[in-house]
């Protein structure tokens, strides 16, 4: 028979468990940091200036500075765009829209479309991202789309909304 100190012991530990197991599944962060989808198995750390990850966290919005962000593609940390100006996810596809050009990610694939203006670029910087995104252009990784109108219409009317914002 169980005594009644070692009751209180077994429903002090209870209450233990629950607090530190709700404390976990009320946290915003871990529920943000997810992205709302449970679809994706979380592959990659988010990192601690991580506003947002995306699919299996290889896509996570970093704050560089107060309100200056940007997408690191995992792991090689790559900057697919080093300042964002707005985001949004549909679906599977993630919409990025920022200095270096229009880009759409789908989370399934990984795979990255990107329309380049390098708005505010100097020539040099212009240079370096070229050079820098080489090697994923080679690897099928990024897709360089060469105007605007390579882009669906429906993906056209996203990134319009977006330049509403």
């Amino acid at each position: 028979m169980m005594t009644y100190n070692k009751y209180k012991g077994y429903l002090m530990m209870s209450i233990i468990l629950m607090l530190l197991t709700s404390c976990v599944s009320l946290n915003p962060r871990s529920e943000d940091l997810s992205g709302g989808r449970q679809k994706y198995e979380q592959k990659y750390v988010v990192g601690k200036d991580t506003v947002k990850a995306f699919g299996d966290a290889a896509f996570q919005i970093f704050e560089i500075s107060d309100d200056d962000y940007a997408l690191i593609m995992l792991p090689d940390n790559a900057a697919i765009e080093r300042d964002i100006i707005e985001y949004r996810e549909v679906g599977e596809l993630l919409y990025i829209y920022g200095r270096t050009g229009y880009t759409i990610i789908d989370l399934d694939t990984n795979h990255i479309r990107q329309y380049q203006i390098f708005e505010g670029y100097t020539e040099d910087e212009a240079t370096y991202r070229y050079r820098q995104e080489t090697r994923y252009v080679e690897e099928g990784i990024i897709e360089i789309v060469q105007d605007f109108e390579s882009f669906s219409e429906e993906e056209q009317a996203v990134f319009e909304e977006l330049l509403q914002e």
